[in-house]
């Protein structure tokens, strides 16, 4: 079994303590995600319920299955874990085939009314790219037609017994899609008229999405399909828009098109679109995070024509923070009582003594401040700390490491959305 720095090593050269943690406890879980061989951790009937567990809270256990299924390795699975994967993938199976056989009616439906439905996301990778509807689990089905044909499109699907999730009236300019619910709880279809949403940091052009579907076939239905670039940079913000950087289902999702799609790619047409949807960052961030756990073949030069010109210090070190955020069991840092930013920032870096070097400074420093004052300057000082940070110092001395590791992580994670926010 790989020790923690020859995994390090081995994986990559984004060294942090988190990153590194995390991915040594998910090893198993991206080893089978990526293809590979798996590790000698592959013996152990725990590994495999932890790996079950983690594929289910992640969103790919029927991917999961599939992947294993494939490659023979599920017969080394202990038998409640293999069940628990089996199970998902069966679910979503069962569910993505339901959504096909209700959606047959919709197609032609919002054709009638002038409209060429291009298919986004879940339901276009379930199929097209997946070819396995039990590898990719959804809650809805995304369709994107013109700005023009929803007001048709819509008294079309009122006359069908679809029932919008609230009032569509006034929505088309103030919102970019409208959410649809039949009879079957399975099937829910959005229809979109912008990708994302108008308030949000991305400016995709619908247009230009719709001109660059290409021709396809999902779920036994002949269909217009993202095209694959956009399906990247797609997958790539969808997660911004929600507060989060990325989700290990949309690296798998765009580690499949890449993969599928090989040479077919063109990457400039990745850079440039990202660029001008403004989400270059996001799209980096992604495209960086599937190359360091899934391996995926990504070319070396989009990186530099997607992300900003800087040290490879700093990229690796947004990377090791996505990978902790990722792959960690809550997502978000835990709550912790706030501190003073100055306080905090200092506490992050190397604890309580750091604290006291910052506010208590050199002699040099102290003549600056306190000019004249001699060793007199050091009881002011005193008190002015203590009337300043004196509630924040004490309750950082009493606080544990783990504590002081969460409001660090806090302030790392809000620098990483200030930056992707940037972009």
């Amino acid at each position: 079994m790989l020790s923690e720095r020859e995994h390090g090593a081995a994986a990559g050269t984004f060294d942090d303590d988190e990153a590194l943690s995390e991915r040594l406890r998910h090893r198993l879980l991206l080893a089978a995600l990526a293809r590979q061989a798996l590790t000698d951790d592959a013996g152990d009937p725990e590994a495999w319920r932890e790996m079950a567990g983690q594929a289910r809270r992640l969103g790919v256990a029927g991917l999961l299955y599939a992947r294993l299924a494939a490659s023979g390795a599920i017969s080394n699975a202990p038998a409640d874990a293999a069940v628990a994967l089996r199970t998902a993938h069966a679910a979503n199976a069962a569910a993505n085939l339901a959504r096909a056989h209700l959606l047959g009616p919709v197609v032609p439906l919002l054709r009638r009314c002038g409209a060429e439905p291009v298919a986004l996301k879940g339901f276009r990778l379930a199929w097209d790219v997946y070819a396995d509807p039990g590898a990719r689990s959804m809650t809805d089905v995304d369709l994107i037609i013109a700005k023009d044909r929803v007001e048709a499109c819509h008294e079309a699907m009122l006359g069908c017994g679809w029932q919008p999730h609230r009032p569509a009236q006034g929505r088309l300019e103030l919102d970019n899609e409208i959410v649809y619910k039949a009879g079957d709880p399975r099937l829910v279809v959005e229809l979109h008229w912008r990708l994302v949403r108008i308030h949000g940091p991305f400016r995709p052009c619908s247009q230009d999405i719709l001109a660059s579907a290409v021709s396809g076939w999902s779920g036994g239905l002949e269909l217009r399909l993202m095209c694959p670039e956009q399906t990247i940079i797609h997958t790539a913000i969808h997660p911004y828009e929600d507060g989060n950087v990325a989700t290990l289902r949309g690296l798998c999702d765009i580690d499949a098109i890449v993969r599928r799609t090989g040479s077919g790619i063109d990457w400039e047409r990745v850079v440039s679109d990202a660029r001008a949807w403004r989400g270059a960052r996001q799209t980096w961030l992604a495209l960086a995070l599937c190359r360091e756990l899934l391996e995926t073949p990504v070319p070396t030069a989009v990186a530099s024509g997607l992300g900003p010109p800087e040290s490879g210090g700093e990229a690796g070190h947004r990377v090791a923070l996505a990978v902790g955020l990722l792959l960690g069991q809550t997502g978000a840092p835990q709550a912790a009582s706030p501190v003073s930013p100055q306080a905090a920032a200092v506490a992050g870096q190397a604890g309580v003594r750091r604290v006291a070097a910052a506010l208590f400074p050199d002699r040099a420093t102290m003549d600056r401040l306190y000019p004249g004052q001699g060793p007199a300057g050091y009881a002011r000082r005193w008190r002015d700390v203590v009337k300043r940070h004196g509630g924040d110092v004490a309750r950082l001395a009493l606080r544990d490491p783990r504590t002081l590791s969460l409001q660090a992580r806090q302030a790392r994670v809000e620098g990483l959305m200030e930056w992707l926010a940037g972009g």
